[in-house]
C-alpha cells in the first residue's frame, strides 16, 4: 500500500508537519497522484543507482582479489623452488648415507663389472675425457688398468648406450648419453 504525504498550506514548516493519506483515498487531489508516483519512480532511480554502484565496487572488490592472489602465488613459487631443492637435498643425503656415497651402480645395477662402474664414474666428474685420461683415472682408483681393457669396457658401455664416443679436434673423447645424465639426475630428483 503506498501513502502520499501532502504539505499544510500556508504553514512555514510545511515540509516538515504532513499529513499522510492512503494511496486509494479519493480526498486526494489529482497533483498528489502525481507527486507521488514522482517519489515513487525517483527512489526507483535512486536504488538502481545505489546497485549500480555497488555492483561496480563488487565487481572492484573481485578484481582485486584475483590481483591479489596472483601476487600471493608470484610470492610463493620461491618458497615452492626451496622445498623442492631441500626435497633434492635430503634424498641425497639418504642416499650418501644408506650407500656411502652416490655410486654409479645406484642407476646402473645391470653393470657387474668393477672397471665399467669406474668408467662411469669417470666421466660423472668430468666430461670430454680421453683413453688416456680415463685409463689413468681408474688406475688410480684401482690400481691397475690396462688401456686395452679400458677401451674394450668403453666399446662396451657404447653399445649398452651409456657412453658416447666424440671427435674433439684430432682425439676421441667420451662422455655419458644424455639419457644416462637424465637418468641420473631424475634419481638425484633433479629434472633436466
Amino acid at each position: 500500500m503506498f501513502f502520499a504525504e501532502v504539505a499544510q498550506p500556508g504553514n512555514a514548516r510545511a515540509w516538515r508537519a504532513r499529513e499522510v493519506y492512503p494511496l486509494g483515498s479519493s480526498n486526494l487531489p489529482l497533483s498528489v497522484y502525481l507527486l507521488n508516483i514522482t517519489n515513487y519512480f525517483n527512489r526507483i532511480h535512486d536504488s538502481s543507482f545505489v546497485t549500480n554502484d555497488l555492483e561496480k565496487q563488487v565487481k572492484e572488490l573481485n578484481k582485486r582479489i584475483r590481483d591479489l592472489e596472483k601476487i600471493l602465488s608470484e610470492a610463493l613459487n620461491p618458497l615452492r623452488e626451496v622445498g623442492r631443492t631441500t626435497q633434492n637435498y635430503i634424498k641425497i643425503t639418504s642416499l650418501v648415507l644408506e650407500h656411502g656415497g652416490l655410486t654409479p651402480d645406484m642407476i646402473l645395477p645391470e653393470l657387474k663389472d668393477n672397471i665399467s662402474r669406474e668408467i662411469v664414474r669417470v666421466l660423472l666428474d668430468k666430461r670430454d675425457r680421453n683413453i688416456s685420461e680415463i685409463t689413468e683415472l681408474v688406475k688410480s682408483k684401482r690400481g691397475t688398468a690396462s688401456r686395452r681393457i679400458i677401451r674394450e669396457r668403453l666399446k662396451d658401455l657404447e653399445e649398452k648406450n651409456i657412453v658416447k664416443k666424440q671427435m674433439k679436434g684430432k682425439i676421441y673423447v667420451y662422455n655419458l648419453t644424455d639419457k644416462m645424465i637424465k637418468k641420473w639426475s631424475q634419481m638425484l630428483g633433479f629434472n633436466i
